[in-house]
């Protein structure tokens, strides 16, 4: 849409910062619950290890990509 009007004006986004600390909210909600039942306990740790593990690998990553 920049492309087609540049000199476009645009607003702020509705629900900016409201709607973005919900959802970090809610998400760190259900994680903990995940974490904290036993039934799922064990699959949620397999997920947030592999998660924890990607981290390294972004930055590195992001470290060959800037040179």
């Amino acid at each position: 849409m920049r492309i087609q009007a540049p000199a476009a004006t645009t607003g702020p986004a509705p629900g900016i910062p409201w709607l973005p600390a919900l959802y970090v909210i809610a998400t760190a909600v259900i994680a903990i619950d995940l974490l904290v039942q036993d039934a799922t306990r064990t699959y949620s740790f397999l997920g947030l290890g592999l998660v924890l593990i990607g981290v390294p690998v972004y930055f590195g990553w992001r470290a060959c990509a800037a040179g």
